[in-house]
This record gives structure tokens, sequence and C-alpha cells, in this order.
């Protein structure tokens, strides 16, 4: 989010109009303009991250979730164990490669 905002105060959107399209305070606006320097450097060492991993750890979490939110909503009791049981299989499907993925505690 706080890229986002470097950008639109980049393209010359002013504060309020920053604060409002995303719904934070003007002192979260303000430090990211105070911040800009760092955020973007941030944001570049991120993409040196090779893709292929986050793409699939990506499609893992979203794959995760949706199976979380139906079985949620069938009223089925998910705990910890299971979503990492769970995300483990995911991660066998999708075939992440030489043990990428951990579904640790952490993770989770």
């Amino acid at each position: 989010m706080k890229l986002a905002i470097v950008k639109h105060l980049d393209e010359g959107h002013n504060i309020r109009a920053i604060v409002d399209k995303f719904n934070v305070s003007k002192g979260i606006v303000k430090a990211a303009k105070e911040n800009k320097v760092l955020i973007l450097k941030k944001a570049e060492n991120n993409r040196s991250l090779p893709k292929a991993r986050i793409v699939k750890q990506s499609d893992i979490n979203v794959i995760l979730w949706r199976w979380f939110a139906r079985a949620c909503a069938r009223g089925y009791s998910i705990n910890g164990p299971i979503l990492q049981g769970k995300a483990k299989q995911i991660a066998s499907e999708v075939e992440v490669e030489g043990g990428e993925f951990s579904a640790s505690k952490g993770w989770l």
C-alpha cells in the first residue's frame, strides 16, 4: 500500500485525495512521502526475488484460501495443523521444487 501511495504522490495527487482513496490517516501518507526512497528501494529488492517461487507460493495461498472458505461455509472446524497439511498437499500438487515451500507455524 505504501508503494501505491508513493506512486499516487508522484502522479500529483494531493494528500487529502490519497487519504480518501486508501482510507488511511494523513500521517501514513506523510510518512510514505518522507520515506519515499526507502519504500522504492524495498520494492525494488522484492522484485529481485525469483519470480517462479513467488508465483507458486502465491498460488498455494490462493488455493488454500478458497479451500478454507468452502470448508468454513460447510461448517467444518479448521485448525492450524489441518491448514498446514492442506498447504503441503497443495504445494506438492503445484509442484514446488526442492522443498521451497514450508508450511511452518511461522508461515501459518
